[in-house]
């Protein structure tokens, strides 16, 4: 892990806003990830930081859609989970995809469903290019 990776997973905003804004860390890249692929924003959201994981989301320089080593995007942690908070702020992003599988051919809202997060499906599937009908690895 970097600087950057460190200070996601322990929460310091301050620590990832001064390392982004200083001039000799011009271009540091908030996508970097690490070893197992996961992102700041992945980490930020695995150690539960989620006034960083808010200022990551909102972050022009930062991409909502990579993929960690598992396939999974902060959209299929978050379904996973069942944080329908930060499925909503991602759902408002211009740009997600709200229907990209996993390596295991699940999608958010397959996650959700399996983990019986029904406020999140229920609001996946008010989402225009969210269908039920998406199938997993099994069909």
């Amino acid at each position: 892990n970097t600087l950057l990776h460190a200070a996601c997973e322990e929460g310091y905003l301050r620590i990832v806003s001064l390392l982004e804004t200083n001039p000799r860390n011009a271009g540091i890249n908030l996508n970097a990830p690490n070893r197992n692929g996961n992102t700041p924003l992945h980490l930020a959201f695995l150690n539960e930081r989620f006034r960083l994981v808010k200022w990551l989301v909102s972050h022009e320089r930062v991409d909502v859609n990579l993929q960690n080593n598992d396939g999974n995007t902060l959209l299929h942690l978050a379904s996973e989970k069942g944080d329908l908070e930060i499925v909503k702020l991602l759902s408002n992003q211009d740009g997600i995809n709200l229907t990209k599988p996993n390596n295991h051919q699940n999608y958010p809202l397959h996650l959700a469903s399996q983990n019986g997060h029904i406020n999140i499906v229920r609001w996946l599937l008010t989402q225009e290019s969210v269908k039920a009908e998406l199938g997993d690895a099994d069909n």
